[in-house]
């Protein structure tokens, strides 16, 4: 069965039935905290925004780069 599957998904790539996403150009991330302070020590990341005291923005051509941000900001404690 999944030998099947796999034959029927290539076969449909190869007729042009599936097409890949689309990503956009840039991608923007805005993380909102209760606490400024909070904000404040996060918009040190590299090429991070703090906006309105509470939020801090990041942009970047690369997803990867987003993931990074996010780990950086949002730590699991």
């Amino acid at each position: 069965m999944i030998r099947e599957g796999m034959q029927k998904a290539v076969d449909l790539v190869k007729a042009g039935g599936v097409q890949p996403i689309k990503l956009p150009s840039t991608f923007q991330i805005k993380v909102e905290y209760v606490n400024h302070k909070e904000a404040y020590f996060y918009s040190w990341y590299p090429n991070a925004r703090l906006e309105e005291g509470h939020t801090v923005s990041f942009e970047a051509e690369d997803f990867f780069e987003i993931k990074r941000f996010l780990h950086f900001v949002m730590p699991c404690e």
